[in-house]
């Protein structure tokens, strides 16, 4: 094989590579423009959105309040109100009703209207209150009727509530007594100045000296409720009376140096 017959085998074996095809400005051009087009267009439209919304969001704007309580938890709860932002997106129904009890701790529920254009239409649900107690520090806290000790007593707040006399994990017991004791009797939960208790028994004390002794548990409840009416009887009502109902069915009344047995 000769010297060019050889070259001419390896020219055909080379790959031959495609001439590039000349760039078309004009193409490019309008696929640029489309995409530019569509990003301004997005902006445009969320621009408009945006200031749109602002100015929709301040034109309803709260400017006025009704609230359906007494005047001094009107007081607190306008005192809220007048701190928080009073747009439309900060007057949300759901996000105001957390900022108000969040704020005002007498509160158990609050239900809010919304009233269009500026108005707010405010309905309320307070705490019962069932007691006092008293931290280790000396603070006296309101006590509602879960046992939950919710505020502290505002110097010069005057309240009628028992003193509840115990450690703080049984306040939620004392609570459920307490309701009882109310709803079988307002007279008697009215002279009920203090409730004790260790985890083992009850002792309620009333005006004038008298004294309920309780079981600790349920049958706490039953005593109350059946004790109430007892006292109340004609041969009991006269006279002021100690009792110790923790010996099951026996029950020992005690008025000074006498003592009976029902």
């Amino acid at each position: 094989m000769d010297k060019n017959q050889g070259e001419k085998r390896i020219r055909k074996n080379q790959r031959r590579s495609k001439p590039k095809a000349p760039i078309n400005w004009a193409d490019n051009w309008q696929h640029w423009k489309q995409k530019v087009v569509h990003i301004a267009v997005f902006f445009l439209c969320f621009g408009v959105l945006f200031v749109g919304g602002r100015a929709l969001n301040e034109s309803l704007r709260v400017t006025q309040w009704n609230i359906d309580a007494s005047p001094s938890i009107v007081k607190e709860m306008s005192r809220v109100l007048q701190v928080q932002k009073l747009d439309f997106w900060h007057t949300r129904p759901m996000f105001l009703r957390q900022q108000l009890l969040n704020g005002v701790p007498d509160l158990a529920d609050v239900l809010i209207q919304r009233q269009l254009p500026d108005t707010l239409n405010i309905h309320v649900r307070l705490r019962q209150r069932m007691g006092l107690w008293e931290n280790e520090h000396g603070v006296v806290y309101l006590v509602d009727e879960h046992g939950v000790a919710y505020r502290a007593l505002k110097k010069g707040e005057n309240v009628n509530l028992p003193m509840l006399r115990m450690p703080k994990k049984y306040l939620q017991a004392a609570s459920e007594i307490l309701q009882t004791l109310q709803a079988s009797s307002g007279k008697w939960f009215a002279l009920n100045s203090e409730v004790f208790t260790d985890g083992l028994d009850w002792k309620l004390n009333f005006n004038q000296r008298q004294q309920w002794l309780l079981p600790f548990g349920a049958k706490a409840v039953h005593n109350i409720a059946l004790l109430s009416k007892v006292i109340d009887e004609n041969q009991w009502h006269a006279k002021k009376w100690r009792v110790n109902t923790r010996m099951g069915n026996r029950w020992f009344f005690r008025e000074a140096n006498l003592e009976e047995v029902i």
